[in-house]
């Protein structure tokens, strides 16, 4: 008995003196505005940080507006009535505070951090950037240069036009992650992202229709995390932020619709390692399975670095757990840098954890420690303002979800296995979950070069066979290159434009049968012989091209030959010529059936079946002259 009363002592005691659970502290209130404020206290935390989260982002810029809500983030931040910028900011830097916002796909973040003594400045401050405002071109010019720098925008090419409104058209991308599992909309991965563009003809009038429509306090999160006393606190906040103005409900997000049976995928490339990414999804849950979701977060980011990372025997270096939604679809991914020579290994290892969960056969001592460390964990990361903050911005700022950040050290410490089985068997179906692989090429980059250039001579041999006239060359008497201006040079490029079109719309054809069907067949001799095939197609397709663009004249005792850039001769007898004289473009469409070679004066070989050409050398005059010597009809 008394070992027992020393042991439970100890306990107690190592509890009381362990990292302290801060959520039940956490007070949460709504405004006559309808805005939700989370007072988190941290006793003793010298620094307060107030932030504000709003559930708008990038996915929300209107078309041909792209960056619109980031723009408005900058914007609020740097703009006060009746004072600058620099003076508006320094209110929080000349006392050693710091503010940022950031802008993600469904949410816009604003914080600024003070210390314990000037916390209930920085709730004003804060209210002064959310707080409505009238734009005007002056104060929004500025703002266009640091967004640009940021997004790494710059003016588009004519190669970036190519590549983006012809080669890779939005319209015709494989879809993304969230349009191919929930068939819900990626307005970046599906519009022609060009930010260079869209942020120049952004109005004042855009941003206040954007912030009107979005910047409802009934849908937005205050978090005020530090050592502040309460009533001064929530005074201030009545004080300020009762200020803004309720607004209409902001638009009803598109409701995902889970499409199953996803096709796990494989890449081979140039690379060292193997490139694991397991999706598990889920449709519709309720705050209780999300919680659950990110408990799985947590446990299997724990086991696995524990299992492949930190044991004397490492078969990865990097585990990557992460949880993600949008709207009512969510996603569990786990994503692992793996060394190829223990692949194997490291996938059951995957497979038998995540099985031993859904069957919820874990030994029970196993489960209770390691559900004990997790628990540990979570209460060490949740001591501070930026833990409590960051949870709001990055999970609980969804209302429709959750009326108060929830207590996760507690939810974690008393998760059993029966709840995650139950979970899991519910929602985790085999049409719920897939894998993708990037694989190294298990030949060498100089053997696929080495095939490569096979291909193109095999290429050469076979079209030099099919498209190569026998041509006297021992009665070859003169060789004439033909001559072309730069204007005619682009005239033929224009004439390419159809074929480049077709060529265009084979490649987007090609990448959609590869995303489809090549990339779900983890055969790399299947995969090589579907990437040589399509290469040899190309390489003929662009042979094909070549063979009609005419390069030079050869003259032979007994008739022409018309020589193409790519093995191809086009050869004339002497008894199918009708006649050869100067001529110009104008008289020589007078003639007959035209294939005009120039557009100055040259040259005009008349055929008796009426096809004509008309060519342009360095010298005509010796040309013509060598051609009636040989008793070619030359006439003028």
């Amino acid at each position: 008995m008394l070992l027992v009363g020393l042991l439970i002592s100890g306990a107690v005691g190592a509890q009381e003196t362990g990292p302290r659970n801060l959520y039940p502290l956490i007070e949460t209130r709504d405004l006559s505005n309808g805005l939700r404020v989370h007072r988190v206290p941290i006793p003793g935390d010298p620094l307060v940080r107030t932030s504000l989260t709003v559930p708008t982002g990038r996915d929300h810029d209107p078309p041909g507006q792209e960056e619109l809500a980031h723009l408005l983030e900058h914007l609020l931040l740097s703009v006060d009535p009746g004072q600058t910028e620099q003076a508006f900011q320094s209110e929080v830097l000349d006392l050693g505070g710091s503010f940022n916002g950031f802008t993600g796909d469904r949410y816009t973040h604003y914080y600024v951090e003070m210390s314990r003594a000037d916390g209930l400045q920085g709730i004003d401050w804060l209210y002064r950037v959310l707080r409505p405002k009238s734009f005007s071109t002056e104060q929004l010019a500025p703002q266009r240069d640091p967004v640009l720098l940021e997004v790494d925008a710059r003016p588009w090419t004519l190669a970036d036009h190519v590549h983006h409104r012809l080669l890779n058209p939005p319209g015709l991308r494989p879809p993304g992650f969230w349009r191919a599992w929930f068939d819900l909309p990626q307005p970046r991965r599906e519009r022609l992202y060009n930010p260079w563009q869209s942020l120049r003809t952004i109005t004042p009038q855009d941003l206040q229709d954007f912030y009107d429509t979005w910047y409802s306090p009934g849908h937005m999160t205050l978090t005020v995390a530090g050592d502040l006393d309460p009533e001064d606190l929530w005074t201030r906040i009545e004080e300020t932020w009762t200020g803004l103005e309720s607004r209409p409900a902001i638009p009803d997000p598109p409701t995902a619709v889970l499409r199953q049976d996803r096709p796990n995928r494989t890449w081979y490339g140039v690379r060292s390692e193997v490139s694991y990414v397991r999706d598990l999804v889920f449709l519709d849950l309720d705050s209780e399975e999300v919680l659950t979701l990110l408990f799985l977060e947590n446990w299997l980011r724990q086991r696995l670095q524990q299992a492949l990372r930190h044991g004397t025997e490492k078969s990865t270096y990097s585990v990557r757990v992460k949880a993600s939604w949008k709207d009512n679809a969510y996603n569990l991914e786990i994503k692992l840098e793996i060394d190829p020579t223990r692949y194997e290994e490291a996938a059951r290892v995957i497979d038998e954890e995540l099985m031993a969960l859904q069957a919820g056969t874990l030994p029970q001592e196993v489960w209770e420690q390691e559900r004990a460390e997790l628990t540990r964990r979570q209460l060490t990361r949740s001591q501070n303002s930026l833990a409590f903050t960051s949870a709001v911005r990055q999970r609980f700022y969804r209302r429709d979800l959750f009326s108060t950040i929830p207590d996760l050290p507690t939810h974690f410490g008393e998760m059993s296995q029966k709840n995650v089985a139950s979970f899991l068997s519910h929602h985790t179906t085999t049409g719920r979950q897939n894998l993708k692989l990037w694989r190294p090429l298990p030949v060498s980059p100089v053997v696929l070069g080495g095939l490569a250039g096979l291909a193109l001579w095999g290429v050469w041999w076979a079209t030099r066979r099919a498209w190569r006239s026998s041509l006297p060359m021992n009665q070859l008497r003169y060789v004439a290159r033909l001559q072309t201006t730069t204007l005619e040079k682009a005239l033929v490029a224009v004439l390419m434009l159809g074929p480049l079109f077709l060529a265009a719309g084979l490649r987007l054809a090609w990448s959609w049968g590869y995303w489809a069907w090549v990339s779900t067949v983890d055969l790399y001799a299947f995969r090589l012989s579907a990437d040589m095939g399509t290469t040899v197609i190309w390489i003929l397709g662009l042979a094909w091209l070549l063979s009609f663009i005419p390069r030079k004249l050869l003259v032979f005792e007994n008739g022409l030959a018309l020589k193409c850039l790519w093995v191809r001769a086009i050869w004339v007898p002497l008894t199918d010529l009708d006649s050869i004289g100067p001529s110009n473009l104008h008289r020589a469409r007078k003639q007959g059936s035209l294939v005009p070679m120039t557009t100055r004066t040259g040259t005009l070989i008349c055929r008796k079946n009426g096809r004509n050409w008309l060519i342009r050398t360095r010298d005509s005059a010796e040309l013509e002259g060598l051609l009636k010597t040989l008793g070619f009809p030359v006439t003028g």
